[in-house]
């Protein structure tokens, strides 16, 4: 799964860090997805749990150079939508 900094401007802004230059890219781990049926994530006592929901595109093939004006190739390239919910400790 990988994350956008550019979805991240009101954590940034937040947690009073420093705007990048420009969006990056991080990875969160497979442990971070839940298969149907588990779940749910107790929040332990005393620790303030914030979440929020997110769409998830499940891209459907490998996409290289896509310009940015190129629409249409990106729609195709997504193989379906789905929702998640994102669980941040902020102790």
């Amino acid at each position: 799964m990988i994350g956008s900094s550019h979805l991240c401007r009101d954590h940034i802004a937040e947690l009073q860090n420093t705007k990048p230059k420009q969006p990056f890219f991080f990875l969160k781990p497979p442990s971070s997805i839940l298969p149907p049926g588990a779940g749910p994530v107790i929040r332990p006592r005393g620790v303030d749990l914030h979440y929020e929901v997110e769409l998830a595109l499940v891209m459907g093939k490998r996409v290289k150079d896509l310009e940015a004006s190129d629409e249409k190739g990106a729609l195709e390239s997504i193989e379906s939508v789905s929702s998640g919910k994102s669980e941040i400790e902020r102790d």
